[in-house]
Parts: structure tokens; sequence; C-alpha cells
């Protein structure tokens, strides 16, 4: 920032103040969501409380619109398109905005609407990863990785840091976004951005290439679809890290069929067995099952408690549901045994499931390609927009020249623990906008 014309400073003993903040600065995202909070609360919006940029309205008749905010994207949904245009029409005369009409991108992600739902996908942004990442070669990639890699070989020479960071940074936005089946795969990518090999660049670049075989799948969203209750499941890749032997949590929560939340993260502590790790799991599974709750709670979608969280490790779920004192056991941290509490209470309800149907499997470890493609039409990631297609032998399309993501935001990475985390649907406040853009729902 420079001074004013005819101030003059006096080698560092003044400074200015500023009346307003500037676009950028850490002050400004925080200033920008206030003046619009302000704004919407005083249309008659209220904020949930689960996620801040979430607002609601109830109407006189009993029904509800929905105000979603990303940084300086609006996504407004309501049954009347008379009342999408009261709002945008209030929002344009306070701000200088665009009005994009119905929605069909945001953040990158591409919406296909037909009479039964939509789809969403992001054909476009996988795009402009083959154009900026070449993979070499164009056979068709039916895995995101080989059962076999290794990550940071010691055998491999260095790979190029900078390119390999922005590779899998890249990745990972697919993978927060539509992509749940490669969240693994980017996480483990992460643990090696600090020193990566060639033969971590070339797993990067499988990733790529799978996701250009694949580039159509993406998330059917459909009330028809599948059940009408919230259900997750977890699993556990016991000491599979294998330089300092910790263990990664994967799972996933679908409603009407659909993937709304999941998470492929490493474990912070050293779990000593199999059971150790998989309690880890499920007690992270039940947290954002709360979360998620509280979540639909605010968005006015009851659902019935408890949630069922499914688990293929009946040492896990014994431990959840008998508070017994065992040698195994007791050195596991308090925190963990939240799912007891949750259980208790009556949030929660874990049964067993068999490993082979565990959909939580494909967030914890590499799979060949039968168990693969089971558990990515597992997840309810679909091809085309029918409830009916099943994610199995992808058609094999050679990618169009190169599109802008259209997103402004980032994806949200655990880089300490390798992690990846996405589905979340949320908004969030971000840098201060100088106008904004609105889509209607």
């Amino acid at each position: 920032m420079q001074p004013p014309k005819g101030y003059t400073l006096e080698d560092g003993r003044n400074s200015l103040r500023m009346r307003r903040a500037l676009y950028g600065y850490k002050q400004a995202g925080r200033l920008w969501w206030k003046k619009f909070d302000d704004m919407v609360k005083g249309m008659g919006f209220k904020s949930i409380a689960s996620d801040p940029c979430i607002y609601i309205r109830t109407g006189d008749n009993g029904k509800h619109t929905y105000l979603l905010l990303y940084v300086d994207d609006i996504l407004i949904a309501d049954a009347s398109m008379d009342v999408i245009d009261e709002i945008k029409a209030a929002l344009k005369a306070r701000w200088r905005m665009s009005d994009l009409g119905e929605a069909k991108w945001i953040l990158g992600i591409s919406i296909v609407r037909t009479e039964q739902g939509a789809h969403l996908s992001q054909s476009a942004y996988i795009d402009s990863l083959v154009h900026r990442f070449p993979v070499g070669h164009s056979r068709p990639v039916l895995t995101p990785m080989d059962p076999s890699y290794r990550p940071m070989d010691p055998s491999s020479p260095p790979a190029n840091r900078e390119v390999f960071q922005s590779l899998v940074g890249s990745l990972m936005w697919a993978g927060v976004g539509t992509r749940g089946d490669i969240a693994f795969h980017v996480g483990v990518l992460g643990r090696c951005n600090a020193q990566p090999t060639e033969a971590d660049m070339e797993a990067a670049l499988r990733v790529v290439g799978y996701l250009r075989t694949t580039r159509e799948l993406g998330i059917w969203v459909s009330k028809g679809m599948g059940s009408t209750v919230l259900e997750g499941w977890t699993d556990s890749d016991w000491a599979g890290d294998a330089v300092d032997r910790k263990s990664t949590t994967g799972y996933v929560f679908k409603l009407y069929g659909t993937p709304i939340s999941w998470a492929s993260v490493k474990q912070p502590t050293t779990a000593l067995s199999t059971v150790h790790a998989e309690y880890v799991a499920l007690c992270e599974a039940t947290r954002d099952a709360a979360w998620l709750l509280q979540l639909l709670d605010g968005l006015k979608v009851q659902q019935a408690r408890p949630v069922p969280i499914h688990s293929d490790s009946t040492g896990a779920l014994t431990l959840a549901q008998h508070p017994a004192f065992h040698r195994q056991s007791k050195h596991i941290d308090v925190q963990y045994h939240y799912v007891r509490e949750a259980q208790e209470k009556g949030w929660i309800s874990v049964s067993k499931v068999s490993g082979s149907d565990n959909t939580a499997d494909i967030l914890t470890k590499a799979l060949a390609r039968t168990l693969h493609q089971r558990h990515v039409e597992g997840l309810g990631l679909l091809y085309s927009p029918r409830p009916h297609t099943p994610a199995i032998h992808p058609p094999i399309i050679d990618s169009p020249n190169p599109m802008s993501s259209g997103g402004r935001g980032q994806g949200r990475a655990e880089r300490g623990r390798g992690g990846a985390r996405g589905g979340r649907g949320g908004a969030r406040g971000g840098r201060g906008g100088r106008g904004g853009s609105m889509g209607s729902a």
C-alpha cells in the first residue's frame, strides 16, 4: 500500500489507519460477510447454526427459501421464481452483481438438470487438469492407484516439487467436490509434498489419467433415488502408512442415495490394533453425523434419530455398544469414547456390515479394479443423469479443449495428516468481494 500524494512518512514512525478493508486483506472477508449478513437478515433470512453462510427464510405459507454464500458467489433456491427475482433485485440494488440465471456452474461443478433430478460433475475442470498435466498416453485408466504403490520410494529420483504440489492441490479440488473415489489416493500423494519422487509424480499422473477416463462420473441428486434416512459407513486401514505406520480413517454419509459428506484422513495417533484404528474411525464418523444432523435440522430437513452407521469391525462395534474395561483397550484416549455417548443418547446406532459391502473401504486403501468399481457404484457416483446407470466400464472419451473451472475456492486439505474431505455442501465466507454473481437453484 502506498500513502496518498502529498503525505510523507517519517522513516517508519508513522502509520496509516484504513477506514475500510482493502480487497484481499485478512479483515476483508469478515467485513464483507458481515455486510452481507446484515442485509439478508434485514430481508427476513436467518443463518443456520452449523454454517453461518447458509441462510433460510420461511414464508407465511410455510415454504422455505434458501440462500447460500461462497465468497462472492450466491445461490438462491425457492419453488417460486417471483421470490427469487425479488431477492435478486434487492441484492442488485445494494451491490454490483451479475445475474447468471439458472445455476449451471458453481465452483467448477457442472449442474445438469432433468425431470428426475440433477447431475453434478467436474468434467470441464478435469479437462483443464489433463491440459495442464499431460498423462503422456491415451490408454484408459480404470483405477486411480496401483495397490502396490509405495510413497516416497528412496530408490526413485526426486521430482519437481512445485509441479507436484500444484498437481496434488488441483486433484484435491476434484476430490472434495464430486469425486470421492479419489479422496484416499490424493491424501496419500499429499503426504509426499515435501520430498516427492518421480514414482510419486507417476502415481499422481495416474490419478489424472483415471479422471480423464471417468470424466463424466458425478453425483446424481434425486429424492426418489434412495433411502430418505441419513446413513453412514466407516472403515480404517490399520498401520497402512508405510513410513510412520499410522492408520487411515474413511467414512461416507449418503442421503437419498447421494453422497453428501465423505472423508479420508490419516489418524493423528498410532493405533495398536485393528480394533483401535476402527474405533477411532467410528468416532470420527460419529462426529460428522452430529454435524450433519445439525445442518439438516437448520435446513428444515427432518431426520429421525438415531443415524445408522455401519462398520465391518466386530471389535469396534463391541467397544461402542458395551463400555466395559478391557486390558487391550484401556489405553484408548477418552475423546474417542464420544461414540459411546452418542449411541447412549440415541443420536446414532452402530451396526455390522460385511467388508465387501463396506463402501468406506474405497476411502482407506488402493483397491483392485473389480472392488474399486463396486465401491464407486456404492458411493452413488454415476455417469449419466439416470438413477439406474451403473458406474462400471466407463466410455473412453477424448478430452476437448480445456475450460476454466470457474471456481474461486480452494479445496480444504489436511496436509499434515495427508487427508482429504469433501461433499460438505456448505458455504464459506472468504475474501471481500468487489462484486458478485448469483444463480438460482
